[in-house]
């Protein structure tokens, strides 16, 4: 990184601007230096621990290496002249550092008064790094070279450059936030910069309550972990119960029983309960029974089967991607996934309420809401597999592609414009026809949300533009040229289509026992794309024989009177 051609030359410029003599001086640095760690410390930040001889020596606090008084003739920036400008940067960007304890502590930090800061050494002790400009005697202080980094790497000081800064987040460890959140906003606004727009700072994870240590030999090897729990069950642990404001013990039966719980048990058995073959042969995506489970409680009809709770999951799931955005947008990743795993147990709960293992397919009474309940819960999947793709990506594919359930679901945009399509038919009679004609151009797709709805739309339209019947049902015969099974249950126009007798103040134009035996043929054609194949069925010759024997009747009725002799 450090070495990079880009990164030596571009550097340049901004080293040169932190090294004008307004901003540093040459001159007597002193202070406790940690050689390993390549950084001077405060006095605050050194204890005194038994040495090998048993004398107390000084270490470091956090490290734990030993460190030294050190007297160097180094190049000093003027970090106490940032110290307003820093407050000021904090007080107009109150979202600039998070979680917000972390912003805290900074902003106490800045109470007090800053001393100014080595940002070189000597080049005899240090054989690498970049020279200070103008003085082959001093290098650039590693921790300095590494923060510009962040800018060489974009492009600095080039228009490319221009185009990520300063936009950009910086995610780092609580143990080098003073190097992030004090002195590298100091460097950058040195250089006439904007500091980055956003600094997520993460706790640690420790082991038996101990930070890992090499020598400590408690140090958790990751490709291990791997191996043992697989990517994406090692991505979700370490993201479900990594809390950023306090450090994480880290054991491994805390591992097996996050994973066996959350991912195994709740969301994998839901799936596999939901795709069983005995519950669900047909492997469909069944269709939603709005009577069965109406819009809302106050509406409930004899059909009626969904309860409070019911309607609880619903409305939390209703919520959940926006409450999962935010917290994605604000790093808070375990509350993310805190919200998905509450949303599965209520599925979860859902299914054993209502035990669709118990139904029949066989009978009418229960085949509706047995397919409103798998609906229901495959539709509770498919959001939940989306909103874990950033987390645990192959995972959410398997959720997302089960037994090709999720390859027929349009986006919702598509369900969207259906519904909007219905609004401008009702509104506007002339574009009626052509409405319908999209509406059967989207049935195409198979997809059986947009089937469900279209259907839905085009028997409103129905209703409302009777007189256009016979426009609107020979564009819907073309229907019978998809292949599918077809099922006609024996109350397709209350089940499938609407519990309402047709009602229209022209029925004079048609009788209306004729357009509600069409509508009912519509909705058998329909049907096929969302009922399970071992139902009932009915022969598509047999279907398209009856309306085109409807058609006949309609042509017959709107037909003109023939010419007097």
């Amino acid at each position: 990184m450090f070495g990079n051609k880009n990164h030596f030359q571009n550097g340049s410029q901004l080293y040169e601007e932190t090294f004008l003599e307004s901003k540093s001086r040459k001159g007597l640095y002193e202070g406790w230096y940690c050689a390993s760690d390549e950084c001077f410390l405060p006095e605050a930040k050194v204890s005194r621990q038994p040495g090998p001889s048993g004398d107390p020596c000084p270490v470091s606090v956090e490290s734990g290496q030993p460190v030294s008084w050190t007297q160097e003739e180094n190049y000093i920036f003027r970090l106490s002249q940032f110290r307003e400008p820093l407050q000021r940067w904090l007080r107009d960007h109150p979202q600039a550092i998070t979680p917000e304890p972390f912003q805290r502590t900074v902003l106490q930090w800045l109470e007090e008064d800053l001393p100014d800061l080595s940002v070189s050494r000597k080049s005899s002790h240090l054989h690498w790094g970049i020279p200070v400009p103008g003085d082959d005697s001093q290098t650039i202080y590693v921790w300095l070279d590494a923060l510009v980094n962040y800018l060489t790497v974009i492009g600095y000081p080039s228009a490319e450059f221009e185009a990520w800064w300063p936009t950009t987040s910086h995610v780092i460890g609580k143990d080098i936030l003073k190097f992030h959140a004090i002195y590298w906003p100091a460097f950058l606004l040195g250089a006439g910069l904007s500091p980055p727009h956003r600094i997520y700072v993460h706790s640690h994870w420790t082991v038996c309550g101990q930070k890992m240590s090499k020598s400590l030999g408690n140090v958790v090897d990751p490709r291990a972990c791997l191996d043992r729990y697989t990517v994406d069950g090692f991505r979700y642990f370490l993201l479900r119960q990594g809390v950023p404001t306090w450090d994480c013990d880290y054991y491994e039966e805390k591992v097996v029983k996050l994973l066996d719980s959350e991912l195994a048990d709740a969301l994998g058995g839901l799936l596999n309960r939901c795709t069983a073959q005995r519950i669900n042969p047909s492997g469909t995506y069944p269709a939603f029974c709005a009577p069965c489970f109406p819009s809302e409680p106050g509406l409930a009809g004899p059909a009626a089967r969904a309860g409070p709770e019911d309607y609880a999951l619903v409305s939390a799931v209703a919520a959940l991607p926006r409450q999962v955005a935010d917290h994605y947008a604000n790093f808070q990743i375990y509350k993310a996934l805190e919200a998905v795993s509450s949303c599965v147990r209520q599925t979860n709960g859902f299914v054993q309420r209502h035990a669709p293992w118990k139904l029949s397919w066989e009978s009418p009474v229960d085949a509706p809401w047995l397919g409103t309940v798998l609906h229901v819960a495959l539709e509770c999947l498919r959001i939940f597999g989306t909103l874990l793709q950033p987390v645990t990506p192959s995972l959410a594919d398997t959720l997302l592609s089960r037994n090709s359930y999720w390859e027929v679901q349009p986006p919702l945009n598509l369900y969207r414009i259906v519904q909007a399509i219905g609004r401008c038919a009702i509104k506007v009679e002339q574009s009626a026809e052509l409405c319908v004609i999209t509406l059967l151009g989207l049935i195409q797709t198979k997809a059986n949300y947009v089937v469900q709805e279209a259907i839905i739309v085009i028997r409103d339209i129905f209703h409302k533009y009777p007189n256009k019947v016979l426009i609107i049902t020979t564009s819907v015969i073309g229907l019978y040229l998809l292949e599918a099974s077809l099922y006609e249950p024996v109350t397709a126009t209350e089940a499938v289509l609407s519990e309402k007798a047709l009602t229209s103040e022209k029925s004079d134009l048609i009788e209306p026992t004729l357009l509600n035996e069409l509508i009912r043929h519509i909705g058998s054609l329909a049907s096929g794309y969302y009922k399970p194949p071992n139902a009932l069925v009915d022969s598509i010759a047999n279907i398209c024989q009856c309306i085109t024997e409807a058609l006949m009747q309609v042509a017959a009725l709107l037909a003109p009177p023939p010419p007097p002799p």
